[in-house]
């Protein structure tokens, strides 16, 4: 998709790196353009709070991206974080962003699939798994969901998922934008969804629907990033700008048809 393609992370870094030197980056530079979720930091310290997550836990992110959140939840909480993300290239650069902040021995990348992963080597292993705006790429979510049980520990393991839904039928022009620039091949309904939780063995289940307060962040999203068009035209040049907005402007307009719906999703591994 647009907004992990076309060399964006690395214009980022150009731009901080033409104000200070690699050895000076901090956690909050890289806050700057690392958290690619809705809500930001904000996400992740809901996640803390709803997983009642603790120091020196082993976490899991499924669809770490380029870090971010890894980062962060290893930074602020002290805690483990094994980063599962399946693209080499970004699972690459977030190692590399990692170590620019001297995090290498909190957060481990791992440059996997998910729904193909060998689970042996990590049975019952995490205390918790986080995907953030991830399984909405993931058609066939019961091996999906059946991986990622069998990673968690039995009965205190708990999941947080933020992603799409499907809210209302989408129209045949919806379809085709999810499928072609989104990436996003399949999506359940909420009762969909809880029923796969359910048969992947978690219960517990609370789904928060996101979608009013999601809907004004990607509206806000790309109404600022057309406001900025200058500042990101000379960071990223006018193509990589182009597809941004057009990938923002896509989740707006999605969002606004009032068909695709957002969840916070918490659940636990009860068998």
């Amino acid at each position: 998709m647009a907004i992990y393609g076309n060399g964006r992370i690395a214009n980022e870094l150009h731009h901080l790196f033409a104000n200070k030197k690699p050895e000076q980056v901090t956690i909050y530079d890289l806050l700057e353009f690392d958290q690619m979720h809705y809500d930001g930091i904000a996400a992740l310290d809901v996640a803390v709070e709803k997983c009642q997550i603790k120091e020196h836990q082993h976490i899991v992110d499924i669809g770490s991206g380029y870090g971010g959140p890894s980062r962060y939840l290893a930074w602020k909480y002290n805690v483990n974080v094994t980063a599962i993300e399946l693209q080499e290239e970004h699972s690459n650069q977030a190692n590399e962003l990692t170590k620019y902040v001297q995090l290498g021995s909190k957060v481990r990348h791992l440059n996997a699939d998910i729904s193909a992963l060998d689970t042996r080597e990590y049975n019952e292993k995490f205390h918790v798994a986080i995907s953030l705006l991830v399984f909405l790429h993931i058609p066939n979510r019961d091996q999906l969901l059946k991986n990622v049980s069998s990673i968690l520990k039995l009965s205190i393991g708990k999941l947080f998922i933020e992603d799409w839904y499907c809210k209302y039928s989408f129209l045949p022009e919806e379809v085709k934008c999810l499928s072609e620039k989104m990436l996003c091949p399949y999506l359940p309904t909420k009762d969909e969804y809880i029923e796969q939780l359910i048969s992947a063995g978690f219960g517990d289940i609370e789904f928060i629907d996101m979608t009013e307060s999601w809907t004004t962040i990607c509206s806000k999203r790309s109404e600022d990033f057309y406001l900025n068009r200058e500042i990101e035209i000379q960071k990223h040049g006018q193509s990589v700008y182009e597809d941004l907005l057009s990938f923002y402007q896509g989740v707006d307009k999605l969002f606004k048809n009032g068909h695709l719906g957002g969840a916070r999703i918490v659940a636990t591994k009860l068998r």
